[in-house]
């Protein structure tokens, strides 16, 4: 299951990205479609969130937070070569925006395009230099290239500029669960927890550290409260059935790893690894 490690290095950027773009002032937005986006994105409707948007840009087209947020929902729909347009545009209406540096340089880090992700996390720097967003990509972008003191470094200057920043300690703790430092892992996935009680992120998270501690029933609850927190969450589905199939629920597994990769295909050779086991234990038991 360590498998799914990196994702949350890569996956978190885009999102934290978008919180704070909407935090961008936006004038005599058409409320009913841009409302509809955002709440479309933050629930992980991505289909309906990049129409909202879309139908927002036919009627203003130069709102560079439009262009930000429709960049993240394509990135999430993998739609890479729109995402990269939507934030160029938003660079162009707005080239002093650190945010939209910051969001194209991550998208470049996931496209492994790194000559580019550092000349736009570096302007997104010069352009805000308390800019955590960006400091935590360029540690995902050193983490990606197995430089971890480097990715740790950058991790500790976003502490420095802001302590209460729940990101950065999910990826210090991301970081330590790479190195299979569990315990150091749990401690900051524990502040994360404390900041941001309501992110599913964390629970996700959590529940691979305690997975990895051989504690499934904490693991279990993290992932029930991930699932709770975010239906859509197929993540923690599999997560959730790879529990089972170590308990004997073996029927319980199917199900969970079934409907875990049909919400998240991403995660095909994870899901089919567990699935065939789990399907082999309950012919097993059936025979």
């Amino acid at each position: 299951m360590r498998e799914l490690k990196f994702r949350t290095l890569i996956v978190f950027v885009f999102m934290l990205h978008f919180f704070l773009l909407t935090n961008l002032s936006a004038q005599d937005l058409p409320e009913e479609l841009f409302a509809e986006g955002d709440s479309a994105l933050l629930n992980g409707d991505y289909e309906n969130a990049l129409h909202y948007y879309s139908e927002y840009i036919k009627i203003v087209d130069n709102n560079p937070k439009a262009y930000l947020n429709r960049g993240v929902v394509n990135v999430s729909l993998k739609n890479y070569r729109d995402a990269l347009d939507d934030y160029s545009i938003a660079i162009e209406l707005d080239s002093d925006n650190s945010g939209a540096y910051a969001s194209r340089g991550s998208l470049f880090i996931i496209l492994e395009d790194y000559t580019n992700a550092k000349q736009d996390l570096k302007m997104a720097i010069k352009t805000d230099p308390k800019n955590v967003n960006a400091l935590n990509s360029i540690a995902v972008m050193f983490a990606k290239q197995e430089e971890f003191t480097k990715a740790f470094d950058e991790l500790s200057r976003a502490l420095i500029i802001d302590s209460t920043y729940a990101e950065t300690y999910r990826n210090i703790s991301a970081l330590y669960f790479h190195l299979e430092q569990n315990e150091e892992a749990l401690e900051y996935i524990e502040k994360a927890v404390l900041l941001e009680p309501e992110n599913y992120k964390n629970y996700n998270n959590r529940g691979a550290v305690y997975y990895y501690m051989d504690d499934y029933d904490k693991a279990m609850e993290d992932y029930e409260t991930a699932i709770s927190l975010m239906p859509n969450n197929g993540e923690a589905y599999i997560r959730r059935g790879i529990i089972h199939l170590k308990k004997g629920k073996y029927q319980d597994a199917v199900d969970d790893i079934e409907y875990g990769f049909k919400l998240n295909p991403e995660f095909k050779e994870t899901a089919m690894k567990y699935l065939e086991e789990a399907n082999k234990k309950l012919n097993e038991n059936n025979e």
